[in-house]
């Protein structure tokens, strides 16, 4: 068919792909949904600022406040490795962001001022998260406040519902916004959504449905289900959810719903049922699967309404003035209830398209503001998937990680690591013999032996030993089975001793006990309870009751029978065969009958009864130590705290003495635990710590770390080479670090327990 030159003439030419999307993004929309979205927004970022005075189940019980900015907490910050520059604030100066914090959240709800609003929220908030990675780090919704922040600063949030709006007087033609504003933060929830599924794409999630068959495992969650439904219904519900059927179930739906629920909600055909599920998920996360994400659900509840079409707000007032149903199409109904059951039916409905809002000449800005969504979305779109490029298994390397929405996706289990510092001045070795020289060490004299429970190799040991255990204080015993002593008998016991005692100090001990079982002490007391009309139910909940109400922590009435309990006992009825005996010297102890007791450093001595063969190899240079032997290097010394102490194994032929850094004293247990876990923050810590350890030499001693992680109930493994200085390795963003370890069992092993476990 030939075509005339003049209808040719009058064809409409195509539209230029890019000329659509420029159109599309600068396209005027209701204003509605957006104020809602930035008045929800608001409301969240003023309860997040409430949390950071507030005590939180994620830091223990405590604030977050206290636990990562302030106090001794605060001494050392890890920052994102571009924000390094951040000076650290005083205390009054953190805390005052937290309030400004919530200055900006109400000015945003209110649409007064709400760029400066924006902006505010944006600083507090961008400052706390980038200063403190150990917090934001673990929780992936921190991120995505942030991110909205920023963005509402550049949108036109307040031409609805604000005092703004109110004060500018604006006719409702100029009380639209531009569709760039709802694209991103669709496209923004979209790939959060998307890439947390792809998170959970993994055997450990799939098939072996850890973490979740872990969460499930919480006493809360018991707990919560008999509230919600009731002990018979509950008890019905339990086997099938509590067990594999149902941590199956949670997470292949979790990890289905992540993957789709961002595109359902943009299609108008599912965005009623996407919308269901979204509520739904973050109903069950509330209130029965976790305890310590905060606001999260509230965050992923609001901002899931941005989907829907930008005057939903309006119509929703209309239809409380003429309510009114519409049938479903069964088309979609009938099917979708079969696939679905309860939720498919929402297939029958679909929102009806909002009418066209007042067109508006285009914003001579509008090409800039379409590159800018286009690079926005981009680097959404590729910072979460970088760690492909990088060899290993970034969920233990942490390689690439951080910035991919993972929140929830694995469950780290670990013990604070160890940092040893090595300095040669203080710690050598000659000829077989382990030097410790004291004159050279700044701290106090004392050398801590570690002692694993369980494991105890009395014979080793010297004959008078100084014992640290928590809540018990510092007791000394009389140890029997030491080399070179033989007593057969109490009597010969009680004489030993005392004759140890006498060449060591010059007089002989005010008393000496047998030790006892923390059982004995529960029976006697669940006697006691029932002279007063009390019944305890069994043993275990009477010396809990115990220790609870009359030990350290309580009046302390019954410290000086605990005192005389067995020494690093592993259960009720632990009570070690031979005679050993418990000192009571008041000449060298300190403290009172109801507070825990410490030995008197001044006054404690030395000497060849307080020495066994594990000292053989040891060369003490100018002085003698008080050797303190303690099963938890977190609790041990905590009545005379320093940054660093010397500490000797009892485990393995000839352990040699080492400096080991008290973590706990400089930055807290929180972050403590996250340093263990993440290679980064651990090598910057280190760093840190050989900057501190001799500021007025320009070279820094070797930092080594014993670290101790499981992903989803592996073995505890190493996650940095314990060779590896870690104060001079470098760091790599973009390849594999060769000091990080990569994960060391590929499989979870069925029934393990890593904390259980003799690491």
């Amino acid at each position: 068919m030939l075509i005339s030159s003049e209808a040719a003439s009058t064809a409409t030419p195509p539209i230029p792909l890019w000329e659509k999307v420029r159109s599309l993004l600068s396209a005027p929309v209701n204003g509605t949904s957006l104020a809602l979205f930035r008045i929800g927004f608001g409301i969240v970022m003023f309860l997040e600022a409430l949390t950071l005075f507030r005590g939180s189940a994620s830091s223990g019980g405590r604030s977050h406040m206290e636990t990562y900015f302030t106090g001794a907490a605060g001494r050392f910050h890890f920052p994102y490795a571009a924000f390094g520059w951040l000076p650290t604030l005083p205390d009054w100066a953190m805390a005052g962001l937290g309030w400004s914090l919530a200055a900006g959240a109400i000015l945003l709800v209110l649409g007064l001022w709400h760029r400066l609003a924006a902006s505010l929220i944006l600083v507090s908030w961008g400052y706390l998260y980038a200063i403190e990675s150990s917090r934001t780090y673990w929780m992936s919704y921190y991120y995505l406040e942030l991110l909205v922040a920023f963005l509402m600063v550049w949108m036109p949030a307040s031409n609805r519902y604000s005092i703004d709006a109110t004060r500018s007087l604006r006719p409702p033609g100029e009380r639209t916004v531009p569709f760039w504003c709802i694209a991103l933060l669709r496209g923004q929830l979209v790939i959060t959504y998307f890439y947390a599924g792809v998170a959970k794409l993994t055997h450990d999630w799939m098939i072996d449905f850890m973490p979740v068959k872990w969460f499930l495992t919480q006493p809360h969650v018991e707990q919560r289900l008999d509230s919600f439904l009731g002990s018979s219904l509950a008890s019905q519900v339990k086997p099938w959810l509590l067990g594999n059927t149902g941590a199956g179930f949670l997470s292949w739906t979790g990890a289905t719903f992540d993957l789709l629920v961002g595109f359902l909600l943009l299609a108008r055909r599912t965005r009623f049922l996407g919308l269901a599920l979204m509520w739904t998920f973050h109903g069950l996360n509330h209130f029965l699967l976790f305890t310590d994400i905060e606001w999260f659900p509230l965050v992923g509840a609001t901002t899931a309404l941005i989907f829907l079409d930008p005057d939903w707000p309006e119509r929703v007032g209309r239809w409380f003035r003429r309510p009114g149903f519409r049938a479903p199409n069964l088309r979609w109904a009938i099917p979708g209830a079969l696939l679905l059951p309860g939720y498919g039916v929402l297939l029958g409905w679909q929102p009806n398209r909002s009418q066209p809002a007042p067109r508006m000449a285009r914003s001579p800005n509008s090409s800039w503001v379409a590159v800018a969504c286009i690079i926005w979305m981009a680097w959404q779109t590729l910072m979460p998937i970088r760690h492909l490029l990088i060899p290993g298994d970034t969920r233990i390397t942490f390689e690439g990680l951080s910035f991919s929405w993972r929140l929830k996706a694995e469950l780290y289990q670990s013990r604070p690591a160890t940092l040893l510092v090595d300095d040669s001045k203080v710690l050598s070795s000659r000829n077989g013999t382990n030097r410790l020289d004291w004159a050279e060490w700044r701290g106090a004299k004392i050398l801590y032996r570690e002692i694993v429970g369980g494991q105890v190799p009395w014979k080793d040991l010297a004959p008078i030993l100084a014992i640290s255990e928590p809540g018990f204080g510092e007791r000394i015993l009389f140890n029997p089975e030491a080399a070179g002593i033989h007593v057969t008998t109490e009597t010969q016991a009680r004489e030993t001793a005392t004759r140890l005692w006498q060449a060591l100090h010059g007089h002989p001990p005010a008393a000496l006990h047998r030790p006892l079982s923390i059982g004995q002490l529960a029976d006697a007391y669940t006697k006691a309870a029932q002279t007063r009309g009390i019944q305890l139910p069994d043993r275990a909940q009477a010396a809990a009751l115990m220790l609870r109400e009359h030990g350290p922590a309580g009046n302390g009435q019954m410290l000086p029978f605990l005192r005389r309990t067995q020494a690093f006992a592993s259960g009720l009825d632990d009570v070690s065969p031979g005679w050993f005996l418990w000192i009571e010297d008041p000449a060298v102890m300190q403290g009172t009958s109801k507070t825990p007791t410490l030995i008197d450093r001044t006054r404690w001595r030395s000497g060849p009864p307080t020495l066994g063969p594990l000292d053989a190899h040891r060369l003490d240079l100018n002085g003698s130590p008080l050797i303190l032997h303690a099963e938890d290097p977190m609790e041990a010394g905590s009545a005379y705290p320093e940054r660093a102490t010397l500490w000797q194994s009892t485990m393995g032929p000839d352990p040699a003495p080492e400096i080991r850094w008290d973590t706990l004293s400089d930055v807290g247990i929180s972050k403590a635990m996250h340093i263990g876990v993440n290679p980064f923050l651990l090598r910057r810590y280190a760093r840190h710590v050989a900057r501190l350890w001799n500021p007025a030499s320009p070279e820094w001693p070797a930092i080594h770390a014993r670290t101790h992680v499981a992903l989803n109930l592996r073995p505890l493994q190493p996650v940095v080479d314990p060779k590896a200085d870690l104060a001079s390795v470098r760091e790599s963003w973009f390849t594999h670090n060769p000091w990080i370890l990569d994960l060391a069992t590929e499989r979870i092993p069925p029934g393990f327990n890593p904390l259980a476990s003799p690491h």
